[in-house]
C-alpha cells in the first residue's frame, strides 16, 4: 500500500472546498452549535477568508490523500501564530466513507505534520474537533494530541 499526499489541483479545488465545508457543517450541526444555514454560511466565509489565493495560498498545505494512486480524501494544514511562536493548524481531514477505518487519516496527519516541519519549521500542530465526533477524538488521542482548552455550554431555561 502506497499512501501519498499530493497538492490539491486547481481542478480538484472545488471538490476540496465542498468536502471541507460539508465536514464543518456536519460537525457544527451535530454538536448543536449552529443550524445548517449558519454552519454553511460560516464555512463558506471562513474558506474564502483563509484561502484567498485558493490552493496556492501561502502558508497552507492543501493535500489530496491517495492510496495506490486512487483518491481517498484530503487534508488541510495551515501555519498560524507569529514568526517567533508559529504552529500548524489542521483545518480539515476528510476520508471517503468507504475508505475509513484503514489508518489513512492517521497516516495523512503524520505526513502533513512532517511536511509542515520540513517546509515551515513547525514543531507543534493543533486542531479543533467537535465533541460529538468521538471517532476523530479517539484517533487524535491515539497518536498524542491532548486537550489544551474546551468550550462547554449549558442551556438555561426560565
Amino acid at each position: 500500500m502506497s499512501v501519498f499526499l499530493l497538492p490539491v489541483s486547481t481542478q480538484d479545488y472545488a471538490i476540496f472546498l465542498e468536502q471541507a465545508a460539508d465536514t464543518y457543517v456536519v460537525g457544527a450541526t451535530h454538536s448543536g452549535e449552529m443550524t445548517i444555514e449558519q454552519a454553511r454560511a460560516r464555512a463558506d466565509a471562513d474558506l474564502k477568508a483563509l484561502l484567498p489565493a485558493r490552493p496556492q495560498t501561502p502558508g497552507m498545505l492543501l493535500r489530496t490523500i491517495t492510496v495506490d494512486g486512487d483518491w481517498v480524501g484530503h487534508i488541510w494544514l495551515g501555519v498560524r501564530g507569529s514568526a517567533e511562536a508559529k504552529y500548524g493548524w489542521v483545518w480539515s481531514v476528510y476520508v471517503d466513507p468507504q475508505h475509513r477505518g484503514q489508518g489513512y487519516a492517521e497516516l495523512a496527519v503524520r505526513l502533513v505534520e512532517a511536511e509542515a516541519l520540513d517546509q515551515f519549521g513547525v514543531t507543534e500542530v493543533r486542531l479543533n474537533v467537535f465533541a460529538a465526533n468521538r471517532g476523530a477524538i479517539r484517533l487524535y488521542e491515539r497518536f498524542g494530541y491532548a486537550v489544551i482548552s474546551q468550550v462547554m455550554r449549558r442551556t438555561v431555561r426560565p
